[in-house]
């Protein structure tokens, strides 16, 4: 039986297929639907899919530097997690 942990992050990554060509976007409307659930998406799905991604990345790391991470660029964590690609 899978946990409800890995049942989440499985849909995180279904979500993200459907939504990952709106990364970066300034659309209220496409906001107001991935993070805040007026739409397609659960309530806070961006938020979960942001868990996973974080999350994963830490994993990488041999030793967490939050001074270090806090330097890269959200584009550079989201790769370096590659939990999503």
């Amino acid at each position: 039986m899978q946990s409800i942990f890995a049942s989440l992050e499985e849909e995180a990554k279904e979500i993200f297929s459907e939504i990952g060509d709106k990364l970066g976007s300034v659309d209220e409307n496409v906001r107001r639907e991935v993070f805040y659930g007026a739409g397609k998406y659960p309530l806070w799905a961006g938020y979960t899919i942001g868990y996973f991604i974080v999350g994963n990345f830490l994993k990488k790391l041999n030793k967490v530097d939050w001074n270090e991470i806090l330097k890269r660029s959200p584009r550079k964590i989201f790769e370096e997690s590659e939990i999503l690609l």
